[in-house]
């Protein structure tokens, strides 16, 4: 199996997008996942045929592990909407 290793540096409120297979790592700072927050020494698993939207919640640096066909991409504008998502389920809950 063909593996990719990259060190990603984000600054706070950036977005990409992992595509499984992968596996993220977080060095320093904090990301959100899935609304979800990791911090450092945390791992993330993204399975094949799989992709999800990663943002920084500070100013981070992630080493992302790419299996065969896994990759990383930056969103266009408007593309992702993981923040609408997450204030509509907060104002559901709220």
């Amino acid at each position: 199996m063909l593996s990719l290793a990259a060190r990603v540096e984000l600054e706070q409120g950036k977005l990409i997008r992992v595509m499984g297979p992968a596996s993220i790592t977080v060095e320093t700072g904090k990301i959100r996942i899935l609304g979800i927050d990791f911090g450092p020494g945390r791992r993330v698993v993204i399975h094949r045929y799989r992709s999800y939207a990663v943002k920084a919640l500070e100013k981070s640096v992630v080493s992302v592990v790419l299996g065969e066909r896994g990759g990383i991409k930056e969103p266009a504008e408007g593309e992702e909407v993981i923040d609408a998502w997450e204030q509509a389920a907060s104002s559901i809950v709220d």
